[in-house]
């Protein structure tokens, strides 16, 4: 099965184009402007979060409400030490175990604001300190008395083993100087008071140190946020995509016509239409492109103008040329001979009227066949008949009119099956003028075969002679008519083929697209 041209395929018969290799284009830019769009709206939400991200776990925005807290809290549990000990020293039983007769956490904190910020009691150690939130009562000593976290810092540890932060911090509320603290870790900020613990007499008996972690652990943000952030994603891009979809085909559909345009009239210009032109839309990167288009059009319009103009004048030069090769070798020679039988009569005493007589019957045949000669080139320069006879009569009629020239017996087949431009019957006209005269020089031929047809929109003209041939690969054995006639079909579109071998003759065949049927 022969291959369909993919040109023709993309229009149909009106010139429309149908959908072709660019028909996916809009849907792969539209694509790409929802991947584009839902991209944006995820980094831009990433973007977000990570800034609330930080400023939630390592912004200084909660510092004051939680120091406030925290510094609440430790005086709380400074002021119940210091009613435990009957202001005068720290009860050593004391305890943040709830329930215990000794403990810092009464029931009256029940009724307390501070109770949902209670401090917890921890008996299993964290892998993390720093997000625990615990309390120490100190005593006098340096030594932890209480501690609501002892898996981490029993009792009697002295301040010395706490970190320095928590060691400087509970040392100055040891001296009387209570005061609060922010330390910025990995895994946020943790924000710890201390407040002393005063007897009746305000004398420090001892001090109460309170931590209380980031609001929220960096993990449990990052998979709270991650999660949120893919759950919105799935929303967006079930939102996105529908209008994504009408969007972007909207935007792209100007830019695809103007492709389409551009492909269908590159198209046509391949075609042999060069008149087409793409309009001008814009000065973009397409527009561009069809103000190459159009420059590009016109340069090769006036390249093949220039072309055939040039192709014109080498024809009329070679054509010039063959009529002076063959006034010398017909013309010239039949009067060089009736000057020379002339001349001989004219030699003769008069009483030799017999003699005489002979050389002016030679003189005639001489005249006669000069004439015939001067007559087949007035014809070949009288391209004029093919439009009144048409090719194919006029090829017979010259035929006939050869072979009787040259005694070389002619066998005809013309088909007049198709309408032919006039600048296609002429070309063929020159090339088989041109190809019998090389037969009629060359050939030693007895027998002559000229074939031409119209086969599927081409025009087919073959001539094979009987004659001695010769070897086509050597190419200066071929002569200017030769080329002449390659030349002439290529003008056209055409091809010119010779197959030959010496002592069996020559076969010269010519197809070229009858333009003129396409249009029919």
């Amino acid at each position: 099965m022969k291959n369909k041209d993919p040109r023709v395929e993309q229009h149909d018969e009106k010139g429309k184009r149908t959908p072709g290799k660019w028909s996916g284009l809009s849907l792969r830019m539209t694509l790409s402007y929802i991947m584009i769009s839902v991209s944006a709206v995820l980094l831009l939400e990433l973007l977000a979060g990570l800034v609330v991200f930080w400023l939630r776990v390592y912004g200084p925005f909660d510092d004051q409400e939680n120091l406030s807290k925290a510094r609440r809290m430790a005086q709380f549990y400074a002021m119940a030490a210091s009613i435990q000990g009957g202001g005068v020293q720290l009860n050593p039983h004391s305890t943040f175990l709830p329930g215990q007769p000794a403990s810092l956490i009464g029931d009256q904190e029940q009724a307390s604001d501070l109770w949902k910020d209670r401090v917890p009691s921890i008996e299993a150690a964290s892998s993390d300190p720093q997000q625990v939130k615990f309390a120490l009562l100190i005593g006098p000593t340096g030594r932890v008395l209480a501690s609501s976290y002892p898996a981490h810092i029993p009792v009697a540890t002295p301040l010395t083993h706490l970190p320095s932060p928590q060691s400087r911090l509970s040392a100055d509320a040891l001296a009387g100087r209570s005061g609060t603290m922010v330390e910025v870790t990995s895994q946020g900020r943790v924000r710890s008071a201390a407040a002393t613990v005063w007897s009746r007499d305000r004398r420090p008996i001892g001090a109460i140190y309170v931590q209380f972690p980031p609001d929220i652990a960096v993990e449990h943000f990052l998979l709270r946020f991650l999660g949120g952030w893919f759950t919105s994603g799935l929303g967006l891009l079930v939102i996105t995509v529908p209008i994504g979809l009408f969007f972007g085909m909207m935007t792209t559909r100007q830019l695809i016509q103007r492709l389409r345009h551009l492909v269908v009239a590159t198209t046509r210009f391949a075609d042999g239409e060069y008149s087409q032109r793409v309009a001008l839309t814009s000065n973009d990167e397409v527009g561009q492109l069809e103000l190459q288009f159009n420059w590009m059009a016109e340069r090769l319009v006036e390249s093949i103008a220039q072309g055939q103009a040039l192709t014109q004048h080498t024809a009329r030069l070679e054509e010039r040329a063959r009529i002076a090769r063959d006034l010398h070798d017909s013309v010239k020679q039949h009067l060089f001979a009736v000057s020379m039988q002339i001349g001989a009569a004219l030699s003769l005493p008069e009483h030799r009227h017999e003699q005489v007589h002979q050389y002016l019957k030679e003189i005639d045949m001489l005249a006669y066949q000069a004439q015939q000669d001067l007559t087949t080139l007035i014809q070949e320069l009288r391209p004029s008949l093919l439009r009144n006879k048409g090719l194919g009569v006029a090829l017979r009629d010259y035929l006939e009119m050869w072979s009787r020239q040259n005694a070389i017996r002619t066998e005809v087949q013309i088909a007049e099956t198709g309408v032919r431009s006039q600048a296609l019957e002429e070309t063929l006209w020159r090339v088989a003028q041109e190809a019998l005269a090389n037969v009629a020089r060359h050939s030693q031929a007895s027998t002559v075969q000229i074939r031409l047809e119209d086969e599927q929109k081409q025009v087919m003209l073959s001539l094979v002679d009987n004659g001695c041939g010769f070897d086509p690969t050597k190419r200066e054995r071929w002569g200017i008519g030769l080329d002449s006639m390659k030349e002439r079909m290529e003008a056209l579109g055409g091809t010119l083929t010779i197959h030959s071998e010496v002592g069996k003759g020559t076969r010269i065949t010519v197809r070229c697209r009858n333009s003129q049927a396409l249009v029919h």
